[in-house]
């Protein structure tokens, strides 16, 4: 709501914002998203293929970053190299956040079902949740605790917790 492209990713991942500046050669773009219209067409192969390996290092240290956060503020380790699913919405009934956390569930006992072969060739997943509501949502209010309780159950469960978790 209100929230640019050009500022959330200058301000929100200083990474990616610093890789591209250096590749556009100055910071225009941040007030001027069009001048990242094909941004790589004037590269070489062997140049995009360096980007492309600077863009992963810069994205994997956000979410290092994130990892620390979470430690942090939420008590939970959590690993970077795991798939990050984010889900930030004001909670509702008619929201996906219902949805989402039914798919975690399924998703657990899919991982509880698992040989320990099958186990190692999943892709390993964080769900997270940013949510809050309204004082008079009782419904909504019942949907998060839904989902800090099937979060506890996930991530206090050895079996599968190194293979999902919901932050």
């Amino acid at each position: 709501n209100g929230v640019t492209q050009r500022r959330w990713l200058h301000c929100c991942f200083p990474e990616v914002s610093n890789l591209l500046t250096k590749i556009k050669g100055d910071n225009k773009w941040v007030s001027d998203l069009s001048l990242l219209d094909n941004l790589l067409s004037q590269k070489s192969s062997q140049d995009i293929e360096e980007i492309f390996l600077q863009f992963y290092d810069a994205k994997f240290k956000a979410k290092q970053r994130l990892v620390l956060w979470v430690k942090n503020n939420c008590n939970i380790d959590i690993s970077a190299p795991f798939l990050f699913d984010i889900q930030v919405k004001r909670i509702n009934e008619y929201k996906r956040q219902l949805m989402n956390i039914f798919y975690c569930v399924y998703r657990y006992f899919q991982i509880k079902n698992l040989n320990d072969k099958d186990k190692m060739t999943i892709v390993k997943r964080v769900s997270f949740f940013g949510d809050k509501t309204g004082p008079g949502n009782d419904i909504a209010k019942k949907i998060i605790q839904l989902i800090h309780q099937v979060g506890s159950i996930i991530n206090n469960d050895n079996e599968t917790n190194q293979y999902f978790k919901i932050v």
